[in-house]
């Protein structure tokens, strides 16, 4: 399966995922919803913030040039959320990060649960 249809067919077709991407870890783009553009420098900062957690816990997480204050991070989960009730959740994988995001009135929990299990399944196929 290409990246692309990861997005498509694993995220976004699931309802649970607003717009979705998928990025390798030195930040180049591998898939991703139409019109959802998660730059290339936020993209990197997510991957470094896997790291250095303070920097996303202070300032927030920015996807697609959107802001969303930190709710959790770990080895390889952030989840954050806007005021407006929309949120975002991130995976890291062996290989990749996958980035997706709810619109108020969608369940959190069930973005980052489809967020993680398709993490878990590419970490478990060595992605």
């Amino acid at each position: 399966m290409s990246w692309q249809q990861y997005v498509d067919d694993s995220l976004i077709s699931t309802g649970k995922v607003s717009q979705a991407a998928i990025f390798s870890l030195d930040g180049t783009e591998l898939g991703t919803s139409p019109s959802f553009k998660v730059s290339s420098t936020e993209a990197k900062d997510i991957i470094a913030g896997f790291d250095n957690n303070k920097v996303l816990y202070d300032s927030g997480v920015f996807v697609a040039g959107n802001k969303y204050y930190v709710l959790r991070i770990n080895d390889s989960l952030i989840t954050g959320r806007e005021p407006t009730g929309s949120g975002v959740c991130i995976a890291k994988t062996n290989q990749v990060i996958l980035i997706g995001v709810y619109k108020k009135g969608m369940e959190g929990g069930q973005c980052t649960n489809t967020i993680e299990t398709l993490g878990e399944f590419l970490s478990g196929m060595k992605y």
